[in-house]
């Protein structure tokens, strides 16, 4: 996953824990186009405005929805 070009992605879909995603941090800000549709299953990205938050009822996991 490091080493997948993000740039021609419009979505970019994440269910990793809060280490990898810290990890991704740059590399999505670097290579993903503007506009592109970040969502990230189980944790936040950490700095990041969301403009979505999903929450399923008796769900353990919310869903966050973010734009580049």
């Amino acid at each position: 996953m490091f080493e997948q070009d993000l740039s021609g992605a419009d979505v970019v879909y994440l269910f990793l824990l809060p280490r990898a995603l810290q990890k991704l941090d740059q590399k999505l800000k670097k290579e993903a186009k503007k506009g592109t549709l970040v969502i990230s299953h189980g944790f936040e990205l950490v700095g990041w405005n969301y403009s979505l938050v999903t929450r399923i009822p008796n769900h353990v996991f919310d869903t966050f929805v973010y734009r580049v």
